[in-house]
């Protein structure tokens, strides 16, 4: 009893320096042992919790209070009481619009290039370019119809150099049967006034003539003319060893005879 009485005592003080406070509860000491190992237990692991909290709540705020500072450089303005979901979801959108403002750039100078270059490369097919002032959407649907007016007026000019050839093979062809007329009827009319066309390769044929001569009057040996193949081969000969010079030379004799 005095054992158990000195354990119920120590127990009483435990309760005690607990500070659970309120009435000591009856139990036997077994019991009140365990209850309150339990108690302690939970009163650490309360602690314990509370202090995680408050962490997390001060990280929490900390947090915050960087987010805010970060809003206030951007040149934004929330307010100081705002809390850190809130202010987060003003930094999200914040980026999204920085974000979609660069690629709106990017694509402002992509298209304002394909316009210039489609302005550039056909100037005179009379693309309408655009304010330099106008957004994205705009300028894509500028390029779009700088596309179209490009490839209308190659498709025009397509068919006006096709109609314009057409004419001229026309009109060559009707000059051309005119001259064929004029020719023919010329040819008729000298016919009937006795006039004899000009020869064909006339200095040949004086040339020839003269070979004839030559060899008649014994200047050109027979026996070389035979040699050389008969009277044509050797005349051919001949005229190719000269130059146009030396064919139409007005003092050659094959040309005096001629005159």
């Amino acid at each position: 009893m005095v054992k158990e009485n000195k354990r119920r005592q120590g127990l009483e003080k435990k309760w005690n320096d607990a500070g659970f406070g309120g009435a000591f509860p009856e139990m036997d000491n077994d019991a009140l042992d365990n209850h309150i190992k339990t108690l302690i237990k939970a009163q650490r692991d309360k602690k314990i919790s509370d202090k995680k909290m408050e962490a997390q709540l001060l990280s929490a705020e900390n947090k915050r209070k960087k987010v805010l500072v970060k809003l206030t450089e951007l040149g934004l303005q929330p307010a100081a009481s705002s809390s850190l979901e809130e202010l987060q979801q003003i930094l999200t959108e914040y980026n999204e619009t920085e974000k979609q403002s660069k690629k709106d750039v990017l694509t402002i100078k992509k298209f304002r290039n394909q316009l210039n270059e489609l302005i550039s490369n056909n100037p005179d097919a009379g693309i309408k370019n655009s304010a330099e002032d106008v957004g994205a959407v705009a300028l894509e649907n500028a390029v779009k119809a700088a596309r179209i007016t490009r490839d209308l007026f190659k498709k025009n000019k397509l068919e006006n150099d096709k109609a314009v050839k057409a004419k001229q093979r026309a009109d060559n062809k009707i000059a051309d049967d005119k001259n064929k007329s004029e020719m023919k009827e010329k040819k008729l009319a000298d016919k009937e006034s006795g006039i004899k066309g000009a020869k064909k390769n006339g200095f040949y044929q004086a040339f020839t003539s003269w070979i004839t001569e030559e060899i008649s009057s014994g200047n050109i040996d027979q026996s070389i003319v035979d040699d050389a193949g008969g009277k044509g081969k050797f005349n051919s000969n001949k005229w190719a060893e000269m130059n146009d010079t030396q064919k139409k030379d007005p003092t050659a004799p094959w040309n005096l005879i001629s005159a």
